[in-house]
């Protein structure tokens, strides 16, 4: 897959949506549905200002992956990496990286994911797309006897047994465009026929991969909570 030729001037906004069920009891306690076991990730992208070179770098881009028929990867600056050990989002969430499940001495291929607690709830979310990947056991740097698969999947010779394995790596996210139309527009042109133009909000989402090994969320049922991310990055 080929990547988004993201400007660097762009204005790109990150949004995380859970889908659920809310029924309430006539002794007003409730019973909740989860309809998405893993969120959905879209962002959008508006430029106020493009280049002509800009311009037909990103049409030819969106010929190539035909609207939202083709994939590309897109590396979400605010979030493209993981760290062996919890990193703190604010008092009650953290993330880290890790393979999934953890190792039991029989099994050898196993998923990396990047968690993400908030509480006793975590969210894994499978990593396909990835580099600078090291993995670590008890503090100690594991560098032979596994084969990096690089489809986000790690292989080992001999079936690892003890505590989890815990990872840190660099990733980009699978996604396509949510429309089959671009639009951009011409703001101005100088006497010498040099053109501006700006890129109206192009869209597109996270793919869910199809994998052999997909984690499964550990989701407290006792705890009334409702968790909203709003990640928005400037330049």
């Amino acid at each position: 897959m080929t990547d988004f030729p993201i400007p660097h001037d762009s204005r790109i906004t990150t949004n995380i949506s859970f889908s659920n069920i809310i029924l309430r009891n006539n002794n007003n306690s409730e019973q909740r549905v989860i309809q998405w076991q893993y969120p959905v990730r879209s962002y959008s992208v508006f430029k106020s200002i493009l280049s002509t070179q800009e311009l037909i770098d990103l049409r030819t881009f969106f010929n190539t992956v035909k609207g939202s028929y083709g994939e590309f990867y897109f590396n979400d600056v605010s979030d493209n990496s993981a760290t062996e050990s919890p990193t703190s989002l604010n008092q009650m969430a953290f993330t880290w990286g890790q393979l999934y499940p953890n190792p039991d001495g029989v099994r050898t291929t196993f998923q990396v994911v990047k968690c993400y607690q908030v509480n006793q709830n975590v969210h894994y979310r499978p990593i396909t797309n990835l580099s600078n990947l090291v993995l670590v056991q008890d503090t100690i740097e594991i560098t032979t006897g596994f084969t990096n698969n690089n489809d986000g999947s790690i292989t080992f010779d001999i079936a690892p047994s003890g505590n989890p394995i815990y990872c840190s790596f660099n990733f980009k996210v699978p996604v396509r465009l949510t429309n089959d139309v671009l639009e951009d527009k011409i703001l101005t042109r100088t006497n010498d026929n040099y053109k501006v133009y700006a890129l109206d909000n192009l869209e597109f989402q996270e793919i869910k991969p199809s994998l052999t090994i997909y984690p499964e969320d550990i989701i407290n049922q006792s705890l009334n909570h409702t968790i909203q991310l709003d990640l928005r990055w400037n330049q």
